[in-house]
């Protein structure tokens, strides 16, 4: 999560100079759906979707997008 953070902090300021920009975080299906046994895996993945979902608000005005991307496996 301090990478994710971090990286923000300097991307943003990247695009803001140039008034448009995406950036697309990494977090992970089990951030929204959880699982035993991997509580600090979770944690930090919920940490991402939500960061994401603040910061995309935030940058929206300054032409900036903010997306997740949560890979993971599905059972059907």
């Amino acid at each position: 999560m301090l990478g994710v953070m971090l990286s923000f902090k300097h991307e943003i300021r990247a695009m803001s100079a140039k008034g448009k920009g995406s950036i697309v975080n990494n977090a992970s299906i089990a951030g929204s759906i959880g699982m035993a046994n991997t509580g600090t895996y979770i944690a930090s993945k919920h940490a991402v979707l939500g960061y994401t979902k603040s910061a995309a608000l935030e940058v929206a005005k300054a032409g900036i997008r903010v997306n997740t991307v949560s890979p993971g496996r599905h059972r059907y």
